[in-house]
């Protein structure tokens, strides 16, 4: 059984996987776009100037998302992962949306993320904080376009199995633990 911690930059997933890890739980470890940009031994803003690397590059963060997960998909164990498909699909429609050489190609991506999100036994929604993002090379530090990914993840979250969502109603660390220890007894 895996939970998905959704949400955008700077809400503070990665501390609450953390914090749960701590506590013993099991936390899938995450293969972000920095080990994808680390391995290739490239800047995200050279991946972004050519079209067919940034597709390519979407379509790695997906499938190592993906092989990272399966490895406990079928285990009876409840496992916490950050982000679910509908955080990385967000991201990569707010930067490739516009553009019409993306059109089928993001469609195509678009089903599969989509598709994919049935794994999750349940999807918690942690809501963006107004904090500073730390510059890393991949992460926008610009609140305006946090704000914006927000929004659209949340609404993609909404309109894609809502009963499958639980949104957290607090930004005080503490009160955020024991509201997702509740609902994973909830869920269990």
């Amino acid at each position: 059984m895996i939970i998905a911690l959704s949400g955008s930059q700077g809400s503070g997933k990665t501390t609450l996987l953390e914090e749960f890890a701590n506590r013993g739980y099991n936390v899938i470890e995450r293969k972000t776009s920095r080990s994808v940009l680390q391995d290739w031994g490239m800047s995200l803003q050279e991946v972004y100037d050519d079209h067919k690397l940034m597709m390519a590059f979407q379509d790695e963060i997906y499938d190592r998302k993906l092989a990272d997960e399966q490895e406990v998909l079928l285990s009876n164990e409840l496992w916490l992962t950050d982000r679910s498909y509908i955080d990385i699909l967000g991201y990569t429609v707010m930067v490739l949306g516009s553009d019409i050489r993306y059109g089928d190609w993001l469609q195509a991506y678009h089903d599969k993320c989509i598709m994919t999100e049935y794994f999750y036994h349940h999807r918690i929604y942690v809501p963006r904080l107004n904090i500073s993002v730390v510059h890393d090379g991949c992460r926008s530090i610009c609140p305006v376009y946090g704000n914006a990914i927000d929004n659209v993840m949340r609404g993609f979250h909404l309109s894609v199995l809502p009963a499958k969502l639980t949104e957290l109603t607090t930004t005080n660390l503490t009160e955020r633990i024991i509201e997702i220890k509740d609902l994973i007894e909830e869920i269990s």
